[in-house]
């Protein structure tokens, strides 16, 4: 989609028009509502809260899309699963005591940073798309006053770019980068129903992602990750080393 197209910024009251007029002014193109200003049906909504920043879509039945780390959900995960023996850890190849640098090149929702993150991997977090990267990093500075969840956002760091464009201009080769591109069949499940189909109006498909895989072959100094429906085919039909599967989700290991 047009990220400025049909786009306005919301806030809850008075006292946030600064903050969401820099947020419009960041999104160029996006309205600002206020003085009786409404937004057209079917257009895109950036709530601006005491709480946050959502996406809204104006007359439809989706659920906001909201990321906060401080979620009942994530934090579950984070202490049940959140283990070296995790089909996750597993897969970028954490070893105990090691901090290994890895790239999400599909930030998305940031969940699997956060746990990688917290089981004490430096995480550099790519998302090209400037709402995704918005309700992210509103979501991380959110996190960050959170005194049991402030260790866990000093490895994250976000940037807002194209991952082909960033990897290629990459220096300093990171020991693992990790993909989890959004596909026509994927579903991503710390969001419902509603909030997905809101999602991926918004982010879109990843229709770039065998690029993207050959670029991460050549940058990365270990292996190479990318998640996938559990029943899915390969990506660029290239078998990979190795995978593990969970319920769902099944992660192909690419060995540098």
């Amino acid at each position: 989609m047009n990220h400025s197209a049909n786009i306005f910024i919301k806030p809850e009251n008075k006292g946030l028009i600064t903050r969401a007029s820099e947020v419009a002014e960041r999104l160029q193109g996006a309205v600002l509502i206020e003085d009786g200003l409404v937004a057209a049906v079917g257009s895109v909504v950036v709530f601006i809260s005491e709480r946050g920043i959502s996406l809204v879509k104006m007359g439809s039945s989706e659920n906001p899309v909201f990321i906060d780390f401080t979620a009942k959900k994530i934090q579950y995960r984070q202490k049940n699963s959140g283990t070296r023996k995790e089909a996750l850890a597993r897969a970028v190849g954490m070893k105990k005591g090691e901090a290994i640098n890895i790239v999400d090149a599909s930030a998305g929702l940031g969940g699997d940073s956060f746990i990688l993150a917290a089981l004490g991997a430096n995480m550099l977090m790519l998302e090209r798309n400037p709402l995704v990267h918005l309700l992210l990093e509103d979501a991380i500075l959110r996190a960050k006053h959170d005194i049991n969840l402030q260790g866990i956002m000093e490895n994250m760091q976000l940037i807002n770019a194209d991952s082909i464009t960033y990897l290629d201009g990459l220096e300093t080769r990171p020991d693992v980068i990790y993909m989890d591109p959004m596909f026509p069949d994927k579903t991503k499940t710390a969001l419902s129903k509603k909030e997905m189909r809101l999602f991926r109006e918004i982010a879109g498909a990843d229709e770039d992602v065998n690029l993207l895989l050959e670029k991460a072959l050549q940058k990365a100094s270990r292996r190479v990750v990318i998640k996938r429906p559990r029943k899915s085919p390969y990506v660029n039909n290239m078998k990979p080393h190795f995978d593990i599967s969970g319920k769902s989700s099944r992660f192909d290991v690419y060995m540098v």
